[in-house]
């Protein structure tokens, strides 16, 4: 994959195509993007405003107990940088809901459900706000993620259309500096916003690795076997719902 200014120029032919096709006809194109102070969301959400425009954009965001230090640069990036709408969503509120959702089985709660229940509210916020303003949600998860499911299934991962899905995690560096995004938020070591860990530390391998492996390019990390029982472990997050057919 050649990552150049022709193939961003065609990730924003696709978004226009996208919201001429899909759009509220009243409204016109109107965006909503979870910021979280990462490199993907902030990515996508310079190329919604750069092809529908900063006022047609709505940034929200939800920083967890474990990003609240990441608040202020996400703040100045929508408000300075982009320009764009901007909605914050107190941490308080999803501690609150998420306490609401373990309080009557927290007992056998793994830490695992535990962890997706912010992604899950997370998301019927962005989609409670799509419905009010007539909007789409974008979604901001890269193929690197995709590949081995490092996402929550109707959490993050659910959105209406998603500009660098597929995308390795490195394709999307290159594009931020493309795009010319501020370092302080293209160089901020990616974390999942929930668990307090890196993702590389949660996934057991770099991202690196895991894009050398997606795009065949390199086949010496000694990590492969782990990519591969993670991706088909998590294969159910990408395939279609299964469905009996009616012949």
């Amino acid at each position: 994959m050649i990552v150049n200014f022709e193939l961003v120029k065609k990730i924003k032919s696709w978004i226009k195509e996208y919201f001429d096709n899909n759009s509220n006809s009243q409204v016109g194109p109107k965006a909503i993007i979870g910021i979280s102070g990462g490199k993907d969301s902030a990515v996508c959400a310079k190329l919604l405003c750069d092809t529908i425009g900063p006022e047609n954009v709505t940034c929200v965001l939800m920083m967890s107990e474990e990003t609240k230090k990441d608040m202020d640069y996400a703040i100045e990036f929508v408000t300075s940088y982009l320009k764009a709408n901007i909605v914050l969503i107190d941490p308080k509120y999803i501690s609150e809901l998420k306490k609401l959702f373990k309080m009557t089985i927290d007992d056998n709660l793994s830490e695992q459900a535990s962890i997706n229940i912010t992604p899950r509210i997370r998301m019927t916020i962005l989609y409670m706000l799509a419905s009010t303003l007539h909007a789409r949600v974008c979604g901001t998860g890269n193929l690197s993620e995709r590949t081995v499911g490092y996402f929550t299934k109707w959490g993050d991962g659910a959105c209406d259309f998603n500009p660098i899905g597929n995308l390795t995690c490195t394709e999307v560096l290159e594009i931020g500096n493309i795009l010319e995004i501020p370092s302080y938020i293209m160089n901020r070591q990616p974390e999942d916003g929930v668990s307090g860990k890196t993702d590389e530390e949660n996934m057991g391998f770099s991202y690196k690795e895991l894009d050398d492996y997606i795009r065949k390019t390199n086949f010496a990390s000694f990590n492969y076997p782990k990519i591969l029982i993670m991706e088909k472990a998590n294969r159910h997050k990408n395939n279609p719902i299964p469905m009996f057919e009616i012949n």
